[in-house]
């Protein structure tokens, strides 16, 4: 239906509605006056329930179609196939339901979102069906507004949460790095801060979110705080609540070198903000290392059979350093296995100019 036909029909409802409530008016005047009791409500009955009917279609109408528009909107042209695949799938239809029952109109487009993401996304790599309907029907029974305080919770994952870093000194004695220390304190009183500032509705939307499996209640410093659950993260990659501006949300990102401290050894680096990289579960790791001076030399993290680091050369494994646990120092591992690494090399480029 175009535009001016639902503002020809919404014309026609409104003339039909003004009629009805003038014969409401008239009947129920004379009701008052001459007619029995219960005149008023027998007119109620027979008059309205067509032009409530008829409203309430009208409503649900104009919703349906600006989620098809949201759906579309700046998709591009090879993506559209697969999109309108998705529309012959259950998912589709689960959505379109919630869509038009959702008492929240704002949400039109966090649903039309939801199902371009599903649409996007390689089967099983959300889990399976049970994650997707999980995710349509806890978006059906989320506020807008919790979506807003879920935002606010990823933000203050920024910080590290939980235990402090600890280096272990010469003789086992064991520091804690007080800088990072610091950052956790200032972290957790303003997450105390966020959760005391919430209104009632608001801390109502926060139950709503433990209760979807969005956020866990932990124990920490002696007090609790709510951590984002990964289903949280998903949830919010999917509706774009993640997104500011210049912010990348899909997996198509260029990585970018991420030097050392001493500016000699590089490793490839997902540049977005952490709270992207969670809910996208970015597969940039630090488990790989370039030489600067000759990126033909890298090292490679292996966990098995033996915890340590590979020493590569032209893509030929040509020795290992092991893990130290525990470290005299924090880094002590790695820095061996750079030495290592270096020293190795050497030796390659010297037995090739023989």
């Amino acid at each position: 239906m175009t535009d001016e036909d639902h503002e020809k029909e919404s014309k026609n409802r409104a003339a039909s509605s003004t009629t009805a409530l003038a014969k409401f008016g008239a009947v129920a005047a004379a009701g008052a006056i001459f007619g029995p009791p219960g005149a008023v409500l027998a007119t109620v009955a027979v008059l309205l329930p067509g032009h409530a009917i008829g409203l309430l279609k009208e409503k649900r109408a104009r919703r349906i179609s600006r989620f098809h528009e949201d759906l579309l909107n700046g998709v591009p042209e090879e993506e559209v196939p697969r999109l309108v695949a998705k529309l012959a799938s259950d998912d589709y239809a689960s959505i379109l339901e919630k869509v038009y029952q959702d008492d929240e109109g704002e949400k039109v487009e966090l649903y039309a979102r939801l199902l371009r993401y599903l649409a996007s996304t390689a089967e099983g790599a959300t889990r399976g069906k049970e994650l997707e309907r999980h995710m349509i029907r806890s978006l059906r029974e989320l506020a807008a507004s919790d979506l807003i305080t879920l935002r606010k919770l990823a933000d203050l994952e920024d910080f590290p949460a939980k235990a402090a870093p600890m280096e272990t000194m010469e003789g086992g004695a064991v520091r804690i790095d007080e800088h990072k220390e610091k950052l956790r304190n200032e972290n957790f009183r303003k997450h105390e801060q966020f959760i005391g500032s919430l209104s009632p509705l608001e801390a109502a939307g926060l139950r709503r979110l433990e209760y979807a499996g969005m956020v866990q209640r932990v124990d920490v410093l002696g007090g609790s705080r709510y951590d984002m659950t990964p289903i949280g993260w998903k949830l919010l990659l999917a509706v774009g609540s993640l997104a500011g501006a210049g912010e990348v949300m899909d997996d198509e990102v260029t990585l970018k070198k991420e030097w050392s401290s001493d500016g000699t050894w590089y490793r490839y680096a997902d540049p977005r903000p952490l709270h992207i990289r969670k809910a996208s579960e970015s597969k940039t790791v630090g488990d790989r290392w370039f030489y600067g001076p000759d990126d033909n030399l890298e090292i490679r993290w292996e966990g098995a059979p033996q915890r340590g680091w590979g020493i590569w050369v032209h893509d030929q494994r040509v020795d290992f350093s092991p893990e130290l646990a525990p470290e005299p120092a924090l880094g002590d591992s790695i820095r061996a296995a750079k030495k290592l690494a270096v020293d190795r090399i050497a030796i390659v480029k010297s037995e090739k100019i023989r």
